[in-house]
């Protein structure tokens, strides 16, 4: 189920109001729509490990979120992997204005300083590896570029995917996340701007997972 209580906002921490057997929003399993999800700090959605998530290769993640209050440490955002064992993950520190698409072992390791990170404004985030280059993009713009990455192998594990929570220091978002995107395919510029602001049919070409 999406909105157990009615109020038209997907609640990440509601009960299992449609006795589905889940007390999360709903599985990306791999395809979910219907609203942007709301955390109050003390939520998180889990979804099971399964072998297509677990990218080794070219990888685009993107997402919307905004803060609705302070939030003094890193927040991932959406990601899979903990410990060593990051497989991939989008990240931010409100305090430090930093936006980060980060994996172990090998892969991404790419920042970058924002002006601010301010509550109540949305953002759109996109990580990317092509080969041996990572980008970030925010809001339509290229703001980082990672090049001739040694390792582009990162770390794999069993972990869930799992949005809105960093399993690293169990933290987890205040805000809302929206259109997350995990595709195994490097998505163009053209295709990041030209897409951010609309809705997807779930059959695209790469699309793996897919969060509205």
């Amino acid at each position: 189920g999406f909105d157990y209580d009615g109020d038209g906002i997907c609640d990440a921490g509601d009960s299992d109001a449609d006795n589905d057997g889940s007390y999360n929003c709903d599985s990306v399993s791999i395809i979910s729509e219907g609203y942007a999800l709301n955390f109050d700090g003390n939520d998180q959605i889990t979804i099971p490990d399964n072998n297509d998530l677990r990218i080794t290769g070219d990888i685009t993640i993107e997402v919307w979120f905004k803060f609705d209050q302070n939030v003094g440490n890193w927040v991932r955002l959406v990601g899979k992997g903990s410990g060593n064992a990051r497989n991939y993950g989008m990240y931010i520190n409100q305090p430090n204005k930093q936006f980060l698409f980060q994996q172990y072992g090998g892969g991404v390791q790419l920042s970058w300083i924002a002006p601010s990170i301010d509550n109540n404004r949305w953002y759109h985030f996109v990580g990317i590896k092509e080969g041996n280059q990572g980008r970030i993009y925010v809001d339509g713009e290229l703001v980082g570029t990672q090049n001739n990455i040694y390792d582009t192998t990162p770390y794999i594990s069993a972990d869930p995917l799992m949005i809105g929570y960093n399993p690293n220091l169990n933290i987890s978002h205040s805000g809302m996340i929206d259109e997350v995107r995990i595709w195994n395919v490097a998505r163009s510029e053209s295709e990041i701007q030209n897409n951010m602001n609309n809705e997807l049919t779930g059959n695209e070409n790469g699309l793996l997972a897919y969060y509205n």
